[in-house]
């Protein structure tokens, strides 16, 4: 029996419903850091108690190790099936790189026995799975072409690919149990600060299936005027955080790790090719705080656990919203001592209109015709209030266009541009205004009574610092804050955190 979160169980449980209504491939999509094989272990365990037989299927080697730990952690003992692995297949439950499989099918089929027998295929990093020729495997599994006609869950934190369709190619319901702002309420994942200049003008540079060419943003990226300097940047925001930097290529990801390591920071440059014991060591180093900082490409990507991290350097640009997703993920999970996650984007993915803070991400669908950057695009327009306009040649008011319907005069739009200085990062959306009005005694009180909420409570230190945050739109990094001491909550407080929780109620039923 494996110990579930109410929202893993949540998760457990709709996936069960899903089923019962005939859906054979439904896509659990959970934030990074939502324990999602944790859940799929509970899964795994209860389809093996009926008999069945599990092949948790993953797009990387790495990944492959990474989930045999955690499931050998949980005493669920699984065979593997991977390229230069022993396959075993004496267990009812293997663990498989997706690749491996797919390159062995029709080869060998005692290696592939795993595939042909398992009842139930759980695919992690699911948006990386509808390639043609991974979309063609999954679906010949579903069309019973391996033995048995299989069920499929798919896991993902973001259900689309890097061009922004879904995955319905494949698969055939959304389930959503929880989201990242929830996970951030409860203390499960760290609060991110976003910290950006001014988007910069990437319209030159070669735009391939979707994504910028990465020898494009190579070139720009070395400009230090366009994006900002990215090791002075870090010194300001957040010196000595362990770190994990994109670039956009492995050019410059070297050239980085040496001007971090000139900084005085220790640092790692990972590619494909850095072999794994290699890798282990940068991994330890992280842990131990023997190495500050790892430059990469996309190597340190999907499923990759290190929370030591809490630091996310973006010395690249994505249209990606799967791959923002994910970069962003990897300094989310929450470690003794840090109360938030600095996310460093030189790239503008948090200010972009069609992107913006991972957190607020929600707008998924199934469809592969639809681009989840055009609804979250439209759900900002829409929530926008309407503003009355006054025409500044004929003072006529009008709302929802910038043409005047009188005399025809088209007025400039508004804009608000963050400030910055030789491409300094400013943090995005901070407003100081509630905290201004606060004077010092006041700010230590209420701190001190969020802290005394967690503690009684058995929520983490970042909740306290998240809803610090929404009351008076800063971090709560000042010495006098971290110093105050835990204080029973008031009425007035006591009020205002019901209110909290009313809200997140009704957000969360809406």
């Amino acid at each position: 029996m494996i110990d579930l979160r109410p929202r893993q169980q949540v998760a457990l449980d709709i996936l069960r419903g899903a089923f019962a209504k005939g859906f054979s491939a439904p896509v659990l999509v959970a934030p990074c850091g939502f324990g999602k094989t944790r859940v799929s272990a509970a899964i795994s365990l209860a389809a093996v108690e009926k008999g069945k037989r599990v092949l948790f299927i993953t797009p990387r080697r790495n990944l492959v190790i990474q989930a045999f730990r955690s499931f050998d952690a949980l005493g669920i003992e699984a065979g593997i099936h991977m390229a230069g692995e022993y396959h075993d297949n004496r267990h009812p439950i293997s663990i498989a790189s997706m690749d491996t499989i797919i390159a062995r099918i029709g080869k060998n089929s005692v290696e592939l026995q795993g595939v042909y027998d398992a009842d139930l295929l759980i695919i992690d990093e699911a948006h990386q799975s509808v390639s043609a020729k991974r979309k063609q495997f999954l679906i010949e599994c579903l069309n019973a072409r391996y033995a048995t006609k299989k069920k499929i869950i798919a896991l993902t934190a973001s259900p689309c690919v890097n061009g922004g369709g879904g995955l319905g190619a494949v698969f055939d319901e959304l389930l959503i149990p929880s989201t990242m702002k929830e996970e951030i309420e409860d203390g499960y994942l760290l609060p991110p600060r976003y910290f950006a200049c001014e988007k910069p003008d990437l319209s030159k540079i070669k735009v391939v299936a979707g994504e910028y060419s990465a020898s494009g943003l190579g070139d720009a990226y070395d400009d230090v005027n366009l994006v900002g300097d990215v090791v002075k940047n870090y010194k300001r925001i957040a010196p000595g955080t362990a770190a994990v930097c994109f670039a956009p290529t492995r050019k410059n990801a070297a050239h980085l790790a040496e001007q971090f390591e000139a900084a005085g920071y220790p640092s790692a440059y990972l590619d494909a090719n850095t072999p794994d014991k290699e890798r282990q060591r940068v991994f330890d180093g992280i842990k131990s705080g023997s190495i500050k900082i790892i430059t990469n490409v996309l190597i340190i990507g999907m499923g990759t656990d290190l929370p030591p991290l809490q630091t996310v350097i973006l010395a690249t640009a994505t249209k990606s919203i799967p791959r923002w997703i994910q970069a962003v993920g990897r300094a989310l999970r929450p470690y003794t001592g840090q109360d938030c996650a600095y996310i460093i984007d030189h790239g503008g993915m948090s200010i972009d209109p069609k992107m913006g803070p991972v957190e607020d991400i929600t707008d998924w669908s199934l469809s592969e015709k639809s681009k989840i950057q055009d609804r979250v695009l439209q759900r900002k327009q829409e929530s926008k209030e309407a503003k009355e306009i006054v025409c500044i040649k004929c003072k006529t008011v009008f709302k929802n266009r910038r043409d005047c319907p009188d005399c025809g005069h088209r007025m400039k739009q508004e804009t608000e541009a963050l400030e910055f200085y030789e491409a300094d990062l400013q943090e995005v959306n901070s407003k100081k205004k509630a905290n201004r009005d606060m004077e010092w005694p006041e700010k230590i009180k209420f701190y001190g009574m969020l802290k005394h909420y967690c503690r009684t409570t058995g929520k983490k230190s970042g909740y306290a610092a998240w809803k610090y945050k929404e009351k008076t739109g800063v971090w709560p990094n000042d010495g006098r804050l971290k110093a105050a001491p835990p204080i029973p909550p008031d009425s007035a407080m006591k009020k205002w955190i019901t209110s909290q929780n009313i809200r997140f109620a009704k957000r969360k039923s809406a």
